[in-house]
């Protein structure tokens, strides 16, 4: 255990997880817990400047070519990983990861 109570993860981790499988998982949690920090604190800092208000994003309805766009981009960026990892996309993702 380190000294903060967490556990190394280079050691907790069974000794395969240095398969691609792991280290994309690994990297994909990394990079998801930036991301969302730094929304928070754009939320935060648009909130704080008036610019939105408490509850107005989460309200908000996306135009339908920006949803129809978003999910284009998420079915893709999906498949990308998927291919990384060695896995066969399902036919609805599409194969086209170039986008990402």
């Amino acid at each position: 255990m380190s000294v903060s109570g967490h556990s190394d993860m280079r050691t907790a981790l069974p000794g395969n997880a240095a398969t691609a499988q792991y280290r994309a998982v690994l990297t994909l949690a990394r990079e998801l817990w930036i991301v969302r920090d730094r929304q928070r604190v754009l939320e935060a800092l648009l909130q704080s400047r008036g610019i939105t208000h408490p509850g107005e994003i989460d309200d908000w309805e996306l135009p339908a070519t920006l949803q129809a766009e978003l999910d284009a981009q998420c079915r893709a960026f999906v498949a990308a990983i998927m291919a990384d990892i060695g896995l066969q996309p399902p036919a609805e993702l599409g194969t086209d990861v170039a986008e990402v």
